[in-house]
Order: structure tokens, then C-alpha cells, then sequence
């Protein structure tokens, strides 16, 4: 009996960190759809009006704004002729002290990574 729970504590604690990093990426993937998807609710936006920074603009992405996902808290900068995108992990979220840290996207299609750690690069965290 012991045997078989060594093995399955064996098992269980190699199993469990790749089941994280699998948790990790999908939650970075879907931040960064969700970035790509409001940058082009903007552009959209900026076509029609000739300005990111009118208050009508896209509901999802206010001149304050607390959305995002479950893990993430998604704030807008908006300008008259730019924006910048930020997503940063909640502190008591799943994604704290991730090695991609925050994600931010601006209106010339610029991704980039806040306090990227463990060797992690930008290229990676998004994806590409």
C-alpha cells in the first residue's frame, strides 16, 4: 500500500507543475486575445471618429476601466491619436509572479511585456 502511494505522490508532483504551466499559457493567451480583440474595437472606433478619446467610444474599453478576465485587470489609455492596453495579473490571482508579468498593446500594434522574469521574452508571452 505505501508503495502505491509513493508512486502516485511520484506521479502527482511531476503531473501538477505542467498542469499549471498549461493553466498559465491559456490564461496568457486569452489576455492577449482579449487585448487584440479591444485594440481593434478601437481602431474600428478611431475610423469612424478620427479619435480613440471620445467617451462613447467602445463600452469595453472606458476611460477608466476595471475589466479583463478572472486573472487579469485590463485598463485604457485613450488619446485623441493613441492608446495603450495594459493587462496586469491580479496580485491574489493565479497568474501573480508569472514570468510574463503584465501585457501591454498600443494603437502602432506594439506588444510588449511589464516586469518579464525566468528568462521569458515578449515573443513568447504572445504567442509568436
Amino acid at each position: 500500500m505505501m508503495i502505491v502511494i509513493a508512486i502516485v505522490g511520484i506521479l502527482a508532483a511531476v503531473a501538477y507543475p505542467s498542469y499549471t504551466e498549461y493553466l498559465k499559457r491559456a490564461h496568457r493567451s486569452e489576455i492577449a486575445g482579449l487585448l487584440t480583440d479591444t485594440a481593434q474595437q478601437l481602431e474600428r472606433f478611431y475610423s469612424r471618429n478620427g479619435q480613440y478619446s471620445d467617451v462613447t467610444g467602445p463600452p469595453a474599453v472606458g476611460l477608466e476601466i476595471t475589466q479583463g478576465n478572472r486573472v487579469y485587470t485590463v485598463a485604457a489609455e485613450r488619446g485623441i491619436q493613441s492608446f495603450t492596453l495594459t493587462a496586469m495579473p491580479i496580485a491574489t490571482g493565479v497568474m501573480s509572479g508569472d514570468k510574463c508579468g503584465g501585457f501591454l498593446m498600443d494603437n502602432v500594434g506594439k506588444r510588449d511585456n511589464l516586469n518579464l522574469a525566468g528568462g521569458a521574452t515578449s515573443t513568447q508571452c504572445w504567442g509568436h
